[in-house]
């Protein structure tokens, strides 16, 4: 839990959970066998806002298991972001229902100035609409570049009264929340960002 004020907000940070040649490994391991797509469009019916502007704009490589055994899976260190998602739930009593082996990865690569990602919930409790069978329920991103490699794209949170608090995590750390959580990503403004990030999905909450 991290003070904010006189209250917190349940984001857990994990240093070094990854090795650098690790991050380097998750990198490759993405590129090779997820989906890429340039995210630069996102409408209201994907997030149920409305922008005129650009909500998010960079490049991201996606994939979605499910109790899989592949190749894919043999390079995703899962049994390492099953210790980090436990510790998640024991430090901070937040008790999901999670899905074994039902994990959504992205790797996201923000290399243009002004990439961002504004402030949006990595999931919402109605996502069930669009034919989903389970929703996400504990989010984890993982920077895969050093700090010294990129200037601006801070992880920020916003509490309940507004306020915010920015984490600039290192290579190979992991930051760990609820999905439900208020989050942003900065605007890049020198160098390349990559950063993975990791849901664990779960059953609907009633």
């Amino acid at each position: 839990m991290i003070q904010v004020g006189s209250g917190s907000i349940p984001v857990l940070t994990i240093p070094r959970l990854f090795t650098h040649q690790e991050c380097d490994d998750l990198s490759n391991a993405m590129k090779k066998y997820a989906s890429k797509e340039v995210a630069e469009v996102y409408t209201d019916q994907t997030y149920g806002i409305n922008k005129t502007d650009e909500f998010r704009k960079g490049t991201v490589y996606a994939r979605k298991v499910s109790n899989e055994k592949s190749e894919f899976i043999t390079h995703m260190q899962t049994d390492r972001f099953n210790y980090a998602l436990h510790k998640f739930q024991q430090d901070t009593g937040i008790k999901n229902t999670l899905s074994p082996g039902c994990y959504e990865f992205q790797l996201a690569v923000y290399d243009t100035p002004h990439d961002h990602f504004k402030l949006h919930r990595d999931a919402n409790p109605d996502l069930g609409r669009w034919g989903d069978t389970t929703v996400r329920k504990i989010s984890m991103s993982v920077p895969l570049s050093n700090t010294q490699e990129y200037e601006g794209c801070s992880l920020r949170f916003e509490t309940k009264d507004k306020q915010t608090i920015r984490i600039q995590a290192d290579k190979g750390d992991a930051v760990i929340f609820p999905s439900w959580l208020m989050h942003q990503v900065d605007p890049l403004t020198k160098g390349t960002r990559e950063s993975l990030v990791v849901w664990a999905h779960g059953d609907f909450w009633i």
